[in-house]
C-alpha cells in the first residue's frame, strides 16, 4: 500500500513538473532547466519503482495471452522513454543556465527538443488515459 501511494505521488509530481515546463516565459529558463533535470531523475525513479513489471512484461511481450491494451501501454512507455532521452539530451546541449557554455547551440537540437516535448505530452496524456 505504501509503495502504491509513493508511486502515485511520484506520478502526480512528474505530471505537474512536465506541465510546468511548457511555459518557459512564465517560470524562467533556470527553473525550466532545473525542473527538467529533476523530471528526468524522477523518470528514472519511476522506472525503478516499476522495474519488476518492466522485466516481467518484456519477457512475455510476444505471448498471445497479453491484451492489446497492455501491449499498447508498453509501446507508449518505450516511446516516452526515447522521447525523454532525446528531450534531456537536446536540452543539455541548449542549456543557458545549468550547462551554460558547455555546448554550441545547434538548431537541430532545438527542433528535436520542441518536437519531442510536444510528442511526449501527447504520449503522457494517452498513457494516463490507459491507466
Amino acid at each position: 500500500m505504501k509503495k502504491n501511494w509513493m508511486k502515485l505521488s511520484l506520478d502526480l509530481i512528474m505530471a505537474l513538473g512536465l506541465f510546468s515546463l511548457f511555459s518557459v516565459s512564465a517560470v524562467g529558463l533556470a527553473f525550466h532547466e532545473v525542473v527538467g533535470l529533476a523530471l528526468f531523475g524522477a523518470t528514472i525513479l519511476h522506472l525503478a519503482f516499476n522495474w519488476r513489471w518492466i522485466v516481467s512484461f518484456t519477457r512475455r511481450l510476444f505471448s498471445k495471452n497479453i491484451p492489446f491494451k497492455t501491449r499498447l501501454g508498453y509501446v507508449l512507455n518505450v516511446l516516452l522513454l526515447i522521447s525523454f532521452v532525446i528531450i534531456i539530451g537536446s536540452g543539455i546541449t541548449m542549456s543557458k543556465f545549468v550547462f551554460a557554455g558547455v555546448f554550441e547551440e545547434v538548431d537541430t537540437f532545438k527542433t528535436a527538443h520542441y518536437f519531442f516535448s510536444a510528442f511526449a505530452l501527447v504520449l503522457v496524456g494517452i498513457h494516463t488515459g490507459l491507466h
